[in-house]
């Protein structure tokens, strides 16, 4: 099958630990202690499913920035990770039909678009900079495409983006045509050919559908795929906007997780516990996007066998009592969607019962394999509850952040 292999950086910042933790290097500002996590995350194509990750990739930052920087080989230099990830990832997915690498506009590494693609491996990469073109007239890139004319327009429902962008609908203009694009005079190597020719896609936002305060879409996507048609650049652009994926994973910094605020001291642990976390929210997102009916996949992308069996014995206390609330796809086609058909509170009520009390539900958890009746049959007492410490103060109900303890309370039951 086709997928996407979407890359991109975030840093873990652990200045606010600074008096107690060891083993970092510095991130952001050059200053602030911490490290930097470059996943590869694997999109269906077709379907949009998150299917897992191809790669990781953790580093420390424990020199600034060397004065010939721009001479040394790409080998040396820091944002080599955009091209080790994806030779990395391609020797994992060799069940592959085609790879697409889908990445925002940090990779402007030239080598990139001569080393990686081949006969299954394409590229998608917003551009950041604005090349020169092999013209007569000395054209740079972004202004030579924003004097082509426009090749078709159509409306797209854009999702919210925190502090960026609201949700709504946006008109869309589209030009594209395919370019041929100068090798950099400084800091590209010396043995890379001088011009490469790719395709470009620019994505303009009417002014009329722009919200008021916020900076309308503008992308310029470079790709080795072929665009001759509005449907394949449309097509291209849909692929784009599956970075939204990868976007959701930083989330475990500040929601639920909250890796930055981890009591560990060494740079060693950190690492190992943020690789844990990276496992937790890709699995949370499979869930949400099961949960929203965006995709259509098995349990078993998110769950091992004996997890299912379980969660299949816990279901009486998460259904309603309605046909409608109840989940009707048979066991063997169990999907990740089936799972959170339930009304709103109930599984936060598991979550209570399983991370605040575990001495005391653990043994009779483990023997819902054996007697699922003992579940339902369960006497219960409204004056008996949980206390948990995300829930708010003297309330029964538990935030939406509880739920990541709700897989990680079965899997300490299991073991």
């Amino acid at each position: 099958r086709h997928v996407l292999a979407i890359q991109d950086t975030t840093k873990i910042n652990y200045q606010a630990h600074a008096g107690r933790v060891s083993g970092l290097g510095t991130v952001g500002n050059g200053t602030d202690l911490g490290f930097f996590l470059h996943p590869v995350l694997v999109v269906d194509a077709q379907s949009h499913a998150c299917v897992g990750f191809a790669h990781l990739h953790l580093w420390q930052r424990r020199q600034g920035m060397a004065a010939n920087y721009r001479q040394l080989p790409v080998e040396r230099k820091e944002s080599y990770r955009w091209i080790s990830a994806i030779e990395a990832a391609g020797k994992r997915l060799t069940q592959a039909a085609k790879i697409t690498v889908v990445a925002d506009r940090q990779p402007h590494l030239f080598e990139m678009w001569q080393r990686l693609p081949d006969e299954r491996t394409q590229l998608l990469i917003r551009a950041s900079r604005d090349r020169a073109l092999t013209t007569d007239t000395g054209a740079r890139l972004f202004d030579w495409i924003g004097r082509q004319p426009i090749m078709g327009s159509y409306r797209i429902r854009l999702p919210k983006v925190a502090a960026v962008r609201s949700a709504h609908e946006a008109l869309l203009h589209v030009r594209f045509a395919p370019v041929t694009i100068k090798r950099p005079r400084h800091g590209a190597d010396p043995t890379a050919p001088e011009q490469l020719r790719l395709n470009i896609i620019e994505v303009i936002e009417d002014a009329q559908t722009v919200v008021a305060g916020e900076a309308p879409i503008d992308w310029r996507l470079l790709t080795t795929h072929t665009v001759t048609t509005l449907a394949q650049a449309r097509q291209c652009i849909d692929w784009y906007c599956q970075r939204w994926h990868i976007e959701q994973l930083p989330r475990m910094k500040r929601q639920g997780l909250d890796v930055e605020a981890s009591l560990l001291e060494t740079g060693e642990r950190l690492e190992k516990m943020v690789v844990m976390a990276a496992a937790a929210a890709l699995r949370t997102l499979q869930l949400t996007l099961a949960r929203e009916g965006q995709t259509q996949r098995p349990a078993s992308d998110a769950f091992t066998a004996d997890e299912i069996g379980l969660l299949h014995h816990l279901q009486p206390t998460l259904e309603g009592r309605t046909e409608k609330q109840k989940n009707p796809p048979p066991r063997q086609y169990a999907g990740l969607g089936c799972l959170d058909h339930r009304p709103t509170g109930r599984l936060e009520r598991i979550c209570l019962r399983t991370t605040t009390r575990t001495h005391y539900h653990a043994q009779r958890l483990a023997g819902i394999l054996c007697h699922p009746a003992r579940l339902a049959t369960r006497p219960r007492s409204p004056r008996r509850r949980c206390v948990h410490t995300v829930a708010p103060r003297g309330s029964n109900r538990v935030s939406r952040q509880a739920i990541f303890g709700f897989q990680g309370a079965l899997f300490l039951i299991m073991a």
